[in-house]
This record gives C-alpha cells, structure tokens and sequence, in this order.
C-alpha cells in the first residue's frame, strides 16, 4: 500500500510570508530612456532589494551598472579626444542604447520576482516623483562627468 501520510497536509510552513514592494518593472524603462546609468542602477537595486532578491543578484546589477558607466565615460572620453570619429548625434543613440540594454538585463534578473510579487501581494508602488528625482541626479552627474571630459 503507499504511504500517504503527508499526502493531504498543508505544503507552505507556518512562518510569516515577509512582504515584498515592487515598481512596476516597465517604468524602469523610462528612466533608462530619460535618465541615464545612473538613474536606472539606483532604482533598479532599490527594486531588487524590495523584491528580495539573493544578495548576489544585486552585486551583479550593481556591477552591470557601473560597467555601462564606466564604459560610456571612456566613449566619451574616446570621442572628445579624437581617439574614434562619429558623429555627434550617434553618441546620443549609443548611450542610450547601452542604457536599454542594461534595462533589459535587469528586467529579466527581476521578472522571476516580480511576477511571484505580483501573484502574492499584486500591488505596485508609484515611480513617477522617485522616478524624475533620480532622472534628474543622473542627468546632472553625467553632464558633469561629460563636460570634465570635453574640457580636457
């Protein structure tokens, strides 16, 4: 005969489930587009650290971020310097193409999470007023970092 002991008891354990917060992960899109490396590393690890994601995942985030950086401000440098020749108007597009990118590797690291988030709790936060604070921290150090390059 088969043992069915645990067959018909309750699966999830007695423990608090700890609640989870979320932005809705589309609107870090818009503060890739509009806000920068910056902006978009800062909010998204916000999110990752509310979503309770492994410690590991959020270095990984942090570290992308900081990559993408750290190679736009060598593009720029490379541009101001006449290392490399293209057009002005394309840097816009690359840069903001690197940005998309990196959004896009940090919605798949968070889409696992978000969607449990979502299934469990099935609210979302406002990014709006976070949202263009950091756009505009972001705009502001990179064109910081983008005229310090220029003036060398």
């Amino acid at each position: 005969m088969v043992n069915d002991q645990g067959l018909y008891q309750a699966s999830l354990s007695e423990g608090k489930v700890s609640p989870t917060r979320s932005y809705q992960l589309g609107s870090l899109f818009y503060v890739a587009f509009f806000g920068g490396v910056i902006a978009l590393t800062v909010l998204a690890v916000k999110n990752a650290k509310s979503l309770q994601l492994n410690n590991n995942v959020v270095r990984l985030m942090i570290i992308l971020g900081a990559l993408v950086l750290v190679g736009k401000i060598i593009f720029y440098y490379a541009f101001f310097q006449d290392m490399i020749h293209i057009e002005q108007r394309y840097i816009r597009y690359l840069a903001r193409a690197a940005e998309i990118a990196l959004f896009g590797g940090f919605y798949y690291l968070m889409k696992d999470a978000f969607q449990r988030h979502m299934l469990l709790h099935g609210e979302t936060d406002k990014l709006l007023k976070e949202g263009i604070i950091w756009c505009l921290v972001s705009a502001l150090v990179e064109g910081i970092i983008i005229f310090t390059l220029a003036a060398l």
